[in-house]
């Protein structure tokens, strides 16, 4: 059985032909019938309800470094630190390390 819906991210539509198998089909059919929603309704809302965490389980966040992670009492340590030797410098100084060119 194919479908076609609508997709609108913006307020554009978008025709989708989609092929689902006949058990999901008839899912479908009991529950438009159940909810009194259409086809399309039904999909966007299983869209808007799942795929943020069917992404997350297909697709999880792969590190980009093999370097490991640091401990969580080191991080804590590292960014407990205030920047308090800045506040010291005369203002000359830091502008004098700052580029005074755009990058290429």
């Amino acid at each position: 059985m194919c479908y076609g819906f609508n997709m609108s991210a913006t307020k554009a539509i978008h025709d989708y032909a989609l092929r689902i198998p006949m058990d999901k089909a008839q899912a479908l059919a009991s529950a438009k019938e159940r909810t009194g929603l259409s086809v399309n309704q039904l999909l966007m809302l299983c869209v808007d309800k799942a795929l943020s965490d069917v992404v997350t389980a297909l697709a999880p966040v792969k590190r980009v470094t093999n370097v490991d992670p640091l401990p969580q009492a080191e991080l804590e340590r590292y960014y407990s630190r205030t920047d308090d030797w800045m506040d010291k410098l005369p203002p000359e100084q830091i502008m004098a390390c700052q580029t005074q060119e755009a990058p290429e």
